[in-house]
């Protein structure tokens, strides 16, 4: 019972009570023994208390809960693990543990099982299968139970994993591919935190900054890589774009800006800034960017380039018409005087002049051609050609230097090959002059012969002619064959300086031949001689089409009788003035002479002429715009027609002369045969005349 105590407060008391019967007579009495049984009873309260906690903890935990005998065996288990095994309890009680886990996983349970029974408490993850066939991933903690001292039994706590596992692994499967793809991308990417301070950088933006990502990860960025404009001053952080960006969450893209890198050294970049936003909150910034400056330099280089080429142009083009003018009157009067009575010695003195005019005028022409192939301005012009006059006209060319190497040069063309072919005439007889004048200059004895051939395909456009200039000279050796080709190649010294050349002729017959989509080759046996091979692509043209052939392929070399014209001479330089009416004068003809446009229209206005001898540049007013003016002022069929004498070789210049008006061209230095070519073709006569080719 539950007394009060004398101190007012209560205690538990154990009463042994017992009636004692008096004498005959007397009334009976009640002995009682109590004893203070307070803390018994507290303590039997606290053991339920505990008991009922236990069993609390035991039956309720949201974990499946179990103990184990010192065998393995189960000596309770708890719903929550039955739930998880679906095993009802009759069947697990007495049962080993083993027996529930994947069969891989047996060997480590064991060996953890020991390590509890030795009072070690033991916390891993493993796999279980339950009654279906489920394998499930746990987590299990086990504690020994000890009592006085010693281990009889273990506690065990099993937890399901299997969604966090799953779910772990699909974060480690991202994170690892986003760091493979961070780790592979060429890009520099790094990313900051709303403080600016950098939280990860990938290795080729490491790279970049020519520094370890570790440096750069937990400091501050801007004053690392952004502190500083191109110009070198002071960048401040409130005006760097990465820093807006984190400051008010715009995406930003930069076209051009300057990074830094460790050594101090900066470099062009273009990035991008875009904003880490998470629930609404600016958490920081990703900057991805790339290295420009080689692209920069490419684009600056390009232009560069371009403005150079433009430049060397310009400048050869005037060189061009400056260093022709002195050659007309160095060549012009060589011819001149060569037609005089000279001595032996003086005509040998005076013909050496002309050859070493001669190859100082080649070595011109091939500087000029190598230019504009260099600067992707030679123009091709398709259009009908005779092919075999062509190639007589070739061979007429080096007949003078042939006989005197009493040399024969040979042309065959194959049968089947139409008389007219569509194709630029004028670049395919570059290369031949290129090919055969090589041969003539290092062949001393036997010949030279230019076989042509021809690949027809399924249309008359798709057809191929193929060339090859074989020579008996000295011949390449083998391990100079790849050399040929080059720009300013010269396969030998002291052949070089006996036969002389730029080395250009076969740069550019290789260059032209590509440009009309052709190919070159060369095979040749050192001592024996050459064979140099070219196709390139040509258009059949049927021999009905003569009629229109004709009208765009003319013979310049037509032949008429020599009859009396009045000729008039506009050139402002004396030396050429006097070389031309000295030419004239040998043809038999006179000619009147001015200076400069303005007196060539008025002269022209004045008189009638058969023909004008015109000088592009000239004092006060050029040839083209007087061409221009004279046919606005004065009526067509009172307009003679207009020879351009220009020193500028190329084509464009020579189309303009066409386009202004006039009818045909003779380049600086002027020779006496080309001269006496347009006399004769412009000159009067009865015979309708040709635009020039």
């Amino acid at each position: 019972m539950r007394v009060l105590h004398k101190k007012g407060h209560y205690i538990w008391m154990e009463t042994l009570a017992k009636p004692v019967a008096g004498e005959q007579g007397k009334s009976t009495q009640i002995v009682s023994i109590s004893r203070d049984i307070t803390q018994h009873k507290d303590a039997d309260r606290r053991l339920r208390e505990s008991r009922q906690r236990y069993r609390s903890l035991f039956e309720h935990n949201p974990a499946a809960v179990y103990s184990l005998d010192l065998q393995g065996r189960y000596s309770a288990v708890n719903s929550n693990l039955m739930q998880m095994l679906d095993v009802p309890r009759n069947q697990l009680i007495g049962k080993s543990f083993l027996s529930n886990l994947d069969t891989c996983e047996v060997q480590r349970g064991e060996t953890n099982f020991e390590r509890v029974k030795q009072g070690e408490p033991q916390y891993y993850e493993t796999r279980i299968v339950n009654s279906s066939g489920r394998k499930i991933d746990v987590s299990v903690t086990n504690v020994p139970i000890i009592v006085d001292k010693e281990v009889v039994g273990v506690y065990g706590i099993v937890s399901d994993i299997t969604e966090r596992k799953e779910y772990t692994e699909r974060i480690q499967e991202l994170s690892k591919q986003h760091e493979l793809i961070l780790n592979t991308v060429t890009e520099g990417i790094f990313g900051l935190d709303a403080d600016g301070i950098t939280m990860f950088m990938n290795p080729a933006a490491a790279s970049m900054f020519g520094d370890e990502a570790k440096e750069f990860v937990g400091r501050n960025s801007h004053t690392i890589i952004h502190h500083s404009r191109a110009n070198g001053s002071y960048f401040p952080k409130e005006e760097c774009p990465i820093h807006m960006t984190v400051m008010d969450g715009e995406r930003r893209s930069i076209k051009e800006d300057v990074f830094w890198r460790k050594d101090g050294s900066s470099f062009l970049v273009q990035y991008q800034v875009t904003p880490i936003i998470e629930q609404g909150q600016i958490q920081g910034a990703v900057v991805v960017f790339n290295d420009v400056t080689g692209e920069r330099e490419i684009v600056w280089a390009k232009e560069t380039a371009e403005l150079a080429a433009q430049a060397k142009s310009e400048f050869l083009s005037m060189v061009s018409h400056e260093i022709r003018t002195p050659m007309n009157g160095i060549l012009g009067m060589t011819e001149l005087l060569i037609g005089t009575d000279l001595s032996e010695e003086q005509r040998e003195y005076a013909e050496i002049i002309q050859d070493s005019g001669d190859a100082l005028l080649n070595i011109l022409n091939d500087i000029l051609d190598f230019s504009k192939l260099e600067s992707g301005k030679m123009a091709l012009a398709y259009e009908p050609f005779a092919l075999r006059k062509m190639l007589e006209q070739v061979a007429e060319l080096f007949e003078p230097r042939a006989d005197e190497k009493h040399l024969e040069i040979r042309y065959r063309l194959n049968p089947s090959i139409p008389e007219f072919m569509v194709g630029d005439s004028m670049r395919i007889r570059q290369i031949l002059v290129n090919l055969v004048g090589n041969a003539l200059k290092f062949t001393e004895q036997g010949s030279i012969e230019v076989n042509v051939d021809i690949i027809k395909g399924r249309k008359p456009e798709d057809s191929v002619l193929d060339f090859a200039v074989q020579d008996t000279g000295i011949g390449i050796p083998a391990d100079k064959l790849d050399q040929l080709f080059q720009s300013f190649s010269q396969l030998h010294p002291v052949i070089n300086r006996k036969y002389g050349g730029t080395g250009l002729g076969l740069v550019i017959s290789k260059r032209l031949v590509e440009i009309m989509g052709g190919s070159i080759s060369v095979e040749s046996v050192e001592g024996e001689g050459s064979t140099f091979r070219f196709a390139v692509p040509a258009t059949s043209v049927d021999a009905s089409a003569e009629q229109t052939a004709s009208q765009f392929h003319h013979d310049r070399t037509r032949q008429s009788d020599k009859v009396a014209m009045r000729i008039l001479v506009a050139e402002d330089h004396p030396v050429n003035r006097k070389i031309l009416r000295e030419y004239l004068e040998k043809l038999g003809y006179q000619a009147d002479v001015c200076t400069n446009g303005v007196e060539a229209i008025d002269a022209i206005s004045q008189n009638t002429y058969d023909i004008v001898l015109m000088d592009i540049h000239m004092p006060v007013m050029d040839g083209l715009k007087a061409t221009d003016l004279l046919h606005r002022l004065i009526p067509q069929d009172r307009i003679p027609p207009i020879i351009a004498v220009t020193g500028n070789a190329k084509r464009e210049d020579k189309e303009a002369c066409l386009e202004i008006g006039m009818r045909d061209f003779i380049s600086k230095p002027v020779m006496l045969s080309e001269l006496k070519r347009v006399l004769q073709q412009w000159g009067p006569t009865d015979e309708p005349r040709l635009a020039p080719n």
